[in-house]
């Protein structure tokens, strides 16, 4: 994580086990990827794209802000506990705490253009800084566009990958010096493991 610059703390990811292409940023650095987005992913640079992005939202502090304006409306404490219930690993969570740290999680995620395209900047100069081609960000939210369209999938629904937000991260991506000697691979070992979830969850891209 050196690339994303100074953090006030730890990040931790996970895999979470899921049809849907999504992805999710938690408070304090906890970063959710589904195991749809990682079958999804053409190259290792799409997935670096992704997981920029969701950390971006994270070190810009718009998780801290959602989650404080839910605080405010006197429920900021539930949302926390509901999500780390679901999310930690613990087996706490009943049916009633599942529905609403879903709903926190979504609540958490829902941004404006502006933090998207802020999340957006950072993920292209984050990528850079650790040897991946940022248009790997750019070729990621195209495909799952044209893919999906308007009913596109979850990811899109609270990360809207809009034509002039993609627009606008390309021109970004043309100012800087040429990308082209950037890695878009790593040399395997995403096939092994999208190979690995297909064996473990019987989905086939």
């Amino acid at each position: 994580m050196t690339a994303a610059g100074p953090q006030p703390f730890a990040y931790h990811f996970y895999v979470v086990d899921s049809e849907d292409v999504n992805a999710a940023a938690g408070p304090a650095g906890h970063i959710y990827v589904h195991t749809e987005t990682i079958l999804a992913a053409r190259n290792a640079s799409e997935l670096a794209g992704v997981i920029a992005h969701e950390v971006g939202h994270v070190a810009l502090r718009h998780i801290a802000e959602n989650y404080n304006r839910r605080r405010n409306t006197q429920i900021g404490q539930d949302v926390l506990v509901a999500t780390a219930g679901i999310f930690g690993g613990g087996g706490i969570a009943n049916a009633a705490s599942l529905g609403t740290g879903l709903a926190a999680m979504t609540y958490l995620n829902s941004f404006g253009r502006e933090a998207e395209m802020e999340s957006d900047d950072f993920a292209v100069a984050a990528m850079v800084k650790a040897g991946w081609n940022p248009r790997g960000l750019v070729s990621f939210f195209e495909q799952l566009l044209q893919e999906g369209g308007s009913q596109g999938p979850s990811f899109l629904s609270s990360h809207p990958a809009t034509d002039d937000r993609i627009e606008a991260t390309r021109a970004a991506i043309d100012a800087l010096p040429p990308t082209e000697r950037l890695r878009t691979t790593d040399g395997g070992r995403l096939e092994i493991i999208q190979r690995r979830i297909e064996l473990l969850t019987r989905r086939r891209r």
